[in-house]
């Protein structure tokens, strides 16, 4: 998902009509991404207290283990917020502001308020 979402950030910044058309089917999926997962982008479950004494270590050990594995991911490197920013502002440039307004007038409101909150 986090790689789909970064193609569409990238794909975002053109004056290709057939990709800006679909705006609205892209911020859904950042939206979804940056909301599900915060900053990191990787979920990390908790341990339980009601979870034997054992199982902690098992939790802390796979949850260690994961962070290794996508510390080496480049996938995992990118700041998908910053792309996001970077992206849709040179979107902006290539197109205008007037013509950015127009295309992002395409989305709905609510995702898009709620795409602006997440970037801040």
């Amino acid at each position: 998902r986090r790689l789909f979402a970064l193609s569409f950030a990238v794909a975002v910044a053109t004056t290709n009509d057939g990709i800006l058309k679909a705006l609205p089917l892209m911020m859904p999926v950042w939206n979804e991404i940056m909301s599900d997962t915060g900053a990191s982008l990787v979920y990390f479950s908790d341990v339980d207290d009601e979870m034997p004494d054992d199982y902690g270590d098992v939790v802390v050990a796979e949850n260690e283990r994961r962070r290794k594995l996508l510390s080496a991911d480049p996938a995992h490197k990118f700041d998908i917020k910053q792309v996001l920013t970077d992206s849709m502002s040179e979107c902006e440039r290539l197109n205008g502001a007037e013509r950015f307004h127009a295309i992002v007038a395409q989305v709905d409101a609510v995702e898009f308020e709620d795409f602006k909150n997440q970037l801040n």
